[in-house]
């Protein structure tokens, strides 16, 4: 919750791959308040006001996965309207003669784009939407596996063994990983 606030205000695209992350937590404790409160928010140094006020906001994006039909796949309504934001905003740089750079950019991506959407599910996705499915880390399909960064981390490497990017395959060669709480 602390983080979503800062990232909505600072990086967008930070955001939304944050909260694809959520997301998939909240999954892989079968979007059950009281495993994800007992099992995984334990973890975090919480006093008793915070603790209570991000389980509220967990369990509010629980409700909300429930109601929006994206329990086992899919982004809530305010993430996916994140994502319509940021589509807009790379529409609006790429017609403004302002921000040649920009374009230029868009330009030598475009490629790379467009074999994403070639690998993609079949389903029409804006840019901004194919560029970020393929990052978040998915975890662990089975409900009983105990979920730890490192399962996270392991599912992620696994699962886009064929997909990693370069900067990805060079982060590993020099085994960084990701730093959990």
């Amino acid at each position: 919750m602390y983080i979503a606030k800062k990232l909505r205000k600072q990086n967008l695209i930070a955001y939304v791959l944050y909260m694809y992350q959520v997301e998939d937590v909240i999954r892989t404790y079968d979007m059950d308040i009281e495993r994800l409160a007992n099992e995984y928010l334990t973890r975090f140094d919480y006093d008793d006001e915070q603790l209570e006020a991000v389980l509220e906001w967990y369990d509010g994006l629980i409700r909300m996965m429930h109601e929006e039909g994206c329990t086992r796949r899919g982004h809530v309504q305010v993430v996916r309207n994140t994502i319509f934001l940021l589509s807009d905003r790379h529409k609006e740089l790429l017609a403004d003669p302002q921000q040649p750079f920009y374009s230029a950019a868009y330009y030598k991506a475009l490629p790379f784009i467009v074999e994403l959407r070639q690998k993609g599910d079949g389903k029409r996705k804006n840019e901004i939407e194919t560029c970020l499915d393929p990052f978040p880390p998915r975890p662990p399909q089975q409900s009983q596996q105990s979920v730890t960064c490192s399962t996270l981390w392991q599912n992620y490497t696994t699962s886009h063994r064929n997909e990693r990017t370069d900067r990805t395959q060079a982060n590993l060669r020099h085994n960084i990983t990701p730093r959990c709480r």
